[in-house]
This record gives C-alpha cells, sequence and structure tokens, in this order.
C-alpha cells in the first residue's frame, strides 16, 4: 500500500465498464500476488440494502415495471422481483452514499488493497417524470461531503481514483452486452445488471469534474481512462496497472 492508503476508487456513469475494469484489475493484482480483498465494495450494494428497507416499510420511494408508477407504495407479497427498479426521489440515493462513505471509512485496515465501484453522474431525465428527481451527480456528492451532512474519513484512505468515461452511444452498446447477473453476483459487485434507458439517463451527464478538485486537495490522484467499447480499454488498464503497481511493489514489467 501506498502510505497507507488502501482504496483504489473506480468510478464513473453507469455502462462505463467499471465492473469490468474492477474485474481485470482484480485478475491482474492476483496475477502479481498483490494482497487484495476479494470482494469489490460496490455502490450497488448499499443501494440494494436501501431498496430492501424501503420495501419492508412500504416501497414508497422506488417502483417497477410491474407495480403503479406513482408514489403510493407496493410490496412483494407475491414474489414479484426487486428488479429492475427506479427510485422515484432521493431517499435510496441519499441512504446508499452514506453508509458506502461510512463503510469506507471503516473497511478493516489489514495490509490489502480494496477496490471500490462508485456510480456518479447528472440525472438527464424529462423534468416531468418521477424518475428525474434522484440525483446521483457528482457535484451532489461534493456539496454534502463538504457540509459535514456524510463522511468525509474515508478520503485519507484513498491511494487513486480512476474515473471511467464513455459516449452515450458506446455506453447503450455496453449496455446491450450486459446479461442479467445473480443477485449474488451484483451483491458481490462481479456483475452489474441491465439497464433501461431511463436507468441510464439516471448518470446521463458525467460531472466528474466538479468533484476532482476535491481529491486533488486530498492529495489523490486521479485518471481518467477513455472506453471506446474494444481493446484500447483494457490496453489502458493494463498501462495504469503498471504505472500504480510496478514501482510501489518491486514489480518487473
Amino acid at each position: 500500500m501506498k502510505n497507507g492508503c488502501d482504496l483504489i476508487i473506480i468510478t464513473g456513469p453507469n455502462a462505463t465498464g467499471k465492473t469490468t475494469a474492477s474485474n481485470y484489475l482484480r485478475s491482474w493484482l492476483s496475477l502479481h500476488e498483490i494482497p487484495l480483498e476479494s470482494e469489490i465494495v460496490s455502490d450497488a450494494q448499499f443501494l440494494l440494502e436501501s431498496l430492501r428497507l424501503d420495501d419492508n416499510r412500504g416501497g414508497f420511494h422506488h417502483t417497477h415495471d410491474w407495480c403503479e408508477q406513482d408514489r403510493r407504495g407496493h410490496n412483494h407479497s407475491r414474489g414479484e422481483p426487486e428488479m429492475p427498479f427506479i427510485n422515484i426521489d432521493n431517499e435510496n440515493p441519499n441512504n446508499m452514499f452514506r453508509n458506502l462513505f461510512k463503510r469506507l471509512t471503516f473497511l478493516p485496515k489489514a495490509d490489502k488493497l480494496y477496490l471500490v465501484e462508485w456510480a456518479g453522474g447528472v440525472n438527464t431525465n424529462p423534468s416531468e417524470e418521477a424518475c428525474s428527481q434522484p440525483d446521483y451527480s457528482y457535484s451532489q456528492v461534493k456539496k454534502k461531503l463538504l457540509e459535514g451532512i456524510w463522511s468525509t474519513e474515508w478520503l485519507k484512505r484513498v491511494w487513486v481514483v480512476i474515473h471511467l468515461q464513455a459516449e452515450y452511444s458506446i455506453r447503450s452498446i455496453l449496455n446491450e452486452r450486459a446479461y442479467q447477473p445473480s443477485l449474488e453476483e451484483m451483491e458481490k459487485g462481479t456483475s452489474s445488471w441491465k439497464r433501461s434507458e431511463t436507468m441510464l439517463r439516471l448518470f446521463g451527464q458525467d460531472d466528474f469534474s466538479e468533484i476532482e478538485d476535491l481529491f486533488r486537495n486530498a492529495g489523490i490522484t486521479t485518471y481518467t481512462l477513455d472506453n471506446e467499447g474494444g481493446n484500447f480499454f483494457f490496453e489502458q488498464l493494463n498501462k495504469l496497472a503498471c504505472t500504480l503497481f510496478t514501482s510501489e511493489y518491486k514489480l518487473s514489467k
């Protein structure tokens, strides 16, 4: 670990290749025998936790395509599926971020690295739709961090932030390639689910530049990689891995 920092953050809008990048880096680190927590820490895990809590309380903050598209609530009394779902306000996203950052703060320090996935971006759904309300933007996260609403202690543990970006057309193609993973795969962070157009637009505009100075002021280096949907993405990941780990862990290139 570099100066005691053990978190590698992989972030960007959904369908930019975060889980693919995490799995690639996990294999690379394993190949080079660099200690790593086997399970990825993903914001999706905490979103699922909040979703289930919301269901227990009547399901007033999210909806599914099988139930009424309004705020009257719902339940899964007949075994209706949890996936897919759409949040209709900020209750679940706010719970997700708060619990994610709290978890990152208190992860065990055990001389190993942690891979962390976090999706961000501006919601571009039409304003007349209920799903236009959830705010996952980097500017909103920065605001709440600076106001002390969410913990900033985890920043002390971040080694590097890897920001992934892709054109919306590429994101749509990458999303179409996705398959429907099991809940176990999603909870472990090894797979992500296929999204509807509405879900893609929840992160329709990448505003990572809004939060980059917060990382810089904390002494954290950020890298931006373009995912064009081809092999060049993996070439960039390999080059970055060599840059980050070869000197730190005395590896040969």
